[in-house]
């Protein structure tokens, strides 16, 4: 008896949501069939008994609006698998670092100067990541439309694991757990801190999801990563920071990813058909009334550098670019 073995190709039923299909003209990809027109849109049983000038998902809870709500997605196309393989990628790293550099001593002999700036510097700064987690919780749950929650709470996520980050850096240092509290008496009394925990407390009080997204993601990050993680690493590697600097560039790193969805969603504000003015006025009075603060908030930290070699000008400058080149992104596209 002969066998003759030939391939059959079996074409499935459908590839994806035909109205996902339909929308791009194309079949849809995982992020794409995960993420769009996942909006609740109708059939709702109620309004908030705090809010019942909107429904529980509307989009007038800001007054930033989108003509096609689908209009943004995330340029990293994070979905549940994708972000968690990326974050565990990340984490991975961070923690073979820190146990090459635990098993060298490099946080017993670190010198005294670093040991004071982390401490008194970056210890308070697990507060200002925890503040940031609630406020992009606040952002992710008020905003509307399945690609903008999902990069908020993914950012929320981030955000609490920055300030776990931190954490584990003080514990390793001498004094381990008496710096956690000494860190937080900073946060709560420190002169330094106070413009940087009256931002976060103010923000964290607002109404208008947009503004908050915007006095977080476009103004405050782009502010403190650039001046406090990137500069403080570059001053590190040039006054014995050594291995133990791997936790700021890893928030560094970690702020460079968190830009790529900021732009993109500044640059489809900006940009957009039927609304694309009224967003830009919108966004240019939050600038104004936050980009103020955000400076004084950098002026009262950056002299920690001083002992390390580091100057207010310097962790400015780093700022100010960085700002300037995100701010770009509102200019109308030609």
């Amino acid at each position: 008896m002969a066998y003759e073995i030939r391939q059959n190709v079996i074409d499935p039923v459908r590839v994806g949501y035909q109205w996902v299909a339909t929308r791009i003209g194309r079949p849809a990809n995982r992020y794409e069939e995960g993420s769009i027109e996942v909006q609740q849109q109708e059939n709702f049983h109620y309004r908030p008994l705090w809010d019942p000038d909107h429904d529980i998902f509307d989009p007038g809870y800001s007054a930033l609006q989108l003509t096609d709500w689908y209009s943004f997605l995330d340029p990293r196309q994070y979905y549940y698998y994708t972000y968690n393989q990326a974050r565990t990628r990340a984490a991975e790293a961070l923690a073979s670092a820190q146990q090459y550099a635990e098993q060298a001593g490099a946080f017993e002999t670190l010198d005294p100067r670093w040991h004071t700036v982390l401490v008194e510097l970056f210890g308070p700064l697990r507060h200002h990541e925890y503040g940031a987690h609630l406020i992009m919780a606040q952002v992710s749950r008020f905003s509307y439309g399945t690609t903008i929650e999902q990069a908020a709470i993914y950012s929320s996520f981030d955000h609490l694991g920055n300030a776990q980050a931190l954490t584990k850096v003080l514990l390793k240092l001498e004094g381990g757990q008496a710096n956690l509290a000494e860190a937080r008496r900073a946060w709560l009394e420190g002169e330094a801190h106070q413009p940087l925990r009256r931002y976060v407390e103010n923000v964290l009080a607002l109404r208008d999801w947009g503004e908050q997204w915007t006095a977080v993601n476009v103004v405050l990050n782009a502010w403190v990563y650039p001046a406090l993680y990137r500069y403080g690493e570059m001053l590190g590697r040039q006054s014995g920071l050594g291995m133990v600097g791997t936790t700021l560039r890893y928030l560094d790193d970690w702020y460079r990813d968190e830009r790529a969805w900021t732009e993109r969603l500044l640059e489809t504000f900006a940009n957009d058909p039927g609304h694309g003015a009224h967003n830009r006025a919108v966004l240019q009075e939050s600038l104004e009334r936050w980009r103020p603060q955000a400076e004084a908030v950098l002026r009262a930290l950056l002299p920690h550098f001083h002992e390390v070699g580091g100057t207010v000008e310097g962790g400015l400058a780093s700022a100010q670019a960085e700002y300037e080149s995100l701010i770009a992104r509102m200019a109308p596209a030609q």
